[in-house]
């Protein structure tokens, strides 16, 4: 499932109400928007509570020997992918880093379980190999974002923050590449030639986050060091 065909009939709703009324495309709008989050929300918490979020966290605590339930099963994979695409096509800005490194090593998990009722079960079914396919499927799930192999091999290296043995570079560089080749080449068919007079906005978007972060980062300080702000928010954590 792609999200492009839900944003753009969310563009044609609503230019086709605005030849009525104003108000009228602003209501269609906003309704597009909150129903496509209502709908990612009650799936999500339907068919697995464990999609909620990224998973990136909880996929780093499983690889430093922690066991989760559910966190890892075909239920959870299920209501990721379509709670993500629910969300995206509902225009909410978010990103899929995170919710694609969880379904790789989701996949990587169900794959493990696959292989470990073949013949050659005592080759997969040790814990070791388990925290290789995860590792792999982290570099799968980065490379399939980004179509970043090399990249995708080096998160790898640091969500494995313990240890990264050598011996599984050449398979988390092999996955990340057939993935991202495989990513590209169906990437293809469904997304349209893009111009290239957004090359400025390049550059734009680029210094705009730089200088989003900073005062990003010099407000979170003035709030903890003003007292007048600690006692705003001393007891008002959602603020």
């Amino acid at each position: 499932m792609y999200p492009d065909p839900f944003l753009s009939a969310h563009v044609v709703l609503y230019e086709l109400c605005l030849q009525t009324s104003a108000y009228l495309a602003f209501f269609s709008w906003i309704f597009h928007i909150v129903a496509f989050t209502a709908l990612s929300a009650v799936f999500c918490q339907i068919v697995s509570k464990q999609a909620v979020g990224s998973g990136i966290p909880e996929v780093k605590v499983i690889m430093h020997g922690f066991k989760m339930d559910n966190y890892l099963t075909c239920r959870t994979l299920i209501a990721k992918m379509v709670g993500l695409t629910l969300a995206m096509g509902g225009g909410l800005p978010i990103g899929k880093e995170g919710p694609f490194v969880h379904m790789g090593a989701i996949v990587a998990t169900l794959l493990s379980k696959i292989t470990a009722s073949c013949q050659y079960s005592a080759f997969f079914s040790n814990e070791g190999r388990e925290m290789e396919m995860l590792s792999s499927g982290c570099a799968v799930g980065i490379a399939c974002t980004f179509s970043a192999p090399i990249g995708a091999v080096l998160y790898a290296i640091e969500s494995t923050s313990k240890y990264f043995a050598v011996k599984n570079y050449w398979r988390g560089f092999l996955a990340a590449t057939c993935s991202a080749i495989i990513f590209r080449f169906a990437n293809f068919f469904v997304t349209a030639e893009q111009s290239g007079k957004c090359k400025s906005y390049l550059f734009i978007s680029g210094m705009m986050g730089a200088i989003f972060i900073f005062a990003h980062r010099h407000i979170s300080i003035f709030r903890q060091r003003n007292k007048v702000f600690k006692m705003i928010f001393k007891n008002k954590w959602v603020l």
